[in-house]
């Protein structure tokens, strides 16, 4: 995703929070710790689930308070992610201050 970015100067109009969580995918199933390798290692643990938020000038601020994996659910080789944030609304803390 990264090079892509630098590269092909895509998503530069998005934000993500830091991932600060392990590898989301590919478990077995039933799993919070085991992840699914082939003799290859064509399928390394990786980050496929991922929150991504559109930036624009007119959009209100956003403060992020979490950004986790629910490594709990566990129904699935894909474990998801979760954002929690504030968002403000630029009239109502112009007003404020």
């Amino acid at each position: 995703m990264k090079q892509g970015t630098i590269s092909n100067g895509c998503f530069q109009e998005y934000f993500e929070p830091k991932i600060t969580f392990a590898p989301t995918y590919k478990y077995e199933v039933g799993s919070t710790d085991r992840f699914i390798l082939t003799k290859q290692g064509s399928n390394r643990p990786s980050y496929c689930d991922r929150i991504f938020s559109y930036i624009s000038t007119d959009q209100p601020p956003l403060k992020v308070q979490s950004y986790q994996a629910l490594h709990d659910v566990t129904y699935s080789d894909h474990h998801p992610v979760r954002l929690d944030f504030t968002l403000f609304d630029n009239k109502t803390s112009k007003s404020r201050s």
